[in-house]
């Protein structure tokens, strides 16, 4: 039996909602764990990442969200998404 939420289960996040369930060291963690896991769950973390970047930018404006270097990245796909090494 599954433990977590379905594929089709809605979960609502307000953004900045939790700004001291944060800090460096538990970022630190959650960027390892995220990037040692299973491809599946790196490209959809990345597409869920993306997506907060794009409705962020709508809501913002022309406000810069991420470094311009990182920016161009939207139009290049991942390794994950092209089957290349993981």
């Amino acid at each position: 039996m599954p433990m977590g939420p379905t594929s089709d289960a809605m979960t609502e996040i307000r953004l900045g909602g939790n700004p001291a369930g944060m800090d460096d060291a538990r970022f630190v963690e959650l960027t390892k764990e995220v990037l040692g896991s299973n491809r599946r769950y790196r490209t959809a973390f990345y597409e869920v990442m993306r997506q907060v970047v794009l409705d962020s930018e709508e809501r913002e404006g022309s406000a810069d969200v991420l470094p311009p270097s990182a920016d161009a990245r939207h139009a290049v796909e991942l390794p994950e998404t092209r089957g290349g090494p993981s």
